[in-house]
């Protein structure tokens, strides 16, 4: 499946230190259908540490919509608010 090749992707680039390729992958392995928390959360903990607060929150909220959040993904929430 689609998500789970950018998934891989992503992940080799998570173990390479490559944070940009990280949120490329992980962003389309989302935009494919991926809703894994852990993936989610690392997103848009990467998207948060570049600076991109409207990028990390617009994934939040569309989580949101999907009732896909749990405690974690909310205490970013707050986080990004409070930024």
């Amino acid at each position: 499946s689609w998500p789970a090749l950018y998934l891989a992707r992503g992940d080799a680039a998570d173990l390479a230190g490559q944070p940009e390729e990280v949120v490329k992958n992980y962003s389309e392995a989302v935009k494919n259908g991926e809703t894994s928390p852990p993936v989610i959360r690392r997103l848009v903990a990467l998207l948060s540490e570049k600076g991109e607060h409207q990028q990390a929150q617009a994934m939040l909220d569309r989580l949101k919509r999907s009732a896909l959040e749990d405690a974690d993904l909310g205490a970013l929430r707050v986080k990004l608010a409070l930024q």
